[in-house]
């Protein structure tokens, strides 16, 4: 019997020299990197519950999606690189790369509230 390999997702640690301790930015790069682990293990609504916004856990799982809009992709991807996040104001954003069968996809661009860390934003390269 042939075994599935783990889907993983990699964390692209923040750049040294940003002091002790934990910032807003790591939690936020944190919030995102457990969604998407989560996410790949368990794919669906009950799992973006945990993450995300309910006004966009609706639009994210709003019948006749012609793909699944949490990943960008017909296919959930073999892995995910989450990079640092970048704040602005009361949100930050985290840029998000998904690799299917070794080919790297566009980037997503997830934006995450500062003030719950919950995910307020998924978008899809054009």
């Amino acid at each position: 019997m042939a075994s599935i390999p783990a889907r993983t997702v990699s964390v692209i640690p923040p750049s040294a020299g940003g002091g002790p301790g934990v910032t807003a930015g790591d939690r936020t790069t944190e919030v995102v990197s457990r969604f998407y682990s989560a996410y790949l293990a368990r794919p669906g609504r009950a799992t973006a519950a945990n993450f995300v916004d309910p006004p966009l856990l609706a639009v994210l799982f709003a019948p006749q999606a012609a793909f699944d809009r949490v990943v960008c992709g017909h296919t959930l991807p073999d892995s995910i690189t989450v990079a640092p996040a970048t704040p602005s104001g009361s949100s930050a954003t985290v840029q998000v790369t998904p690799t299917h069968q070794g080919a790297t996809r566009p980037p997503i661009e997830v934006t995450v509230r500062a003030s719950d860390q919950r995910i307020t934003r998924i978008d899809c390269a054009d």
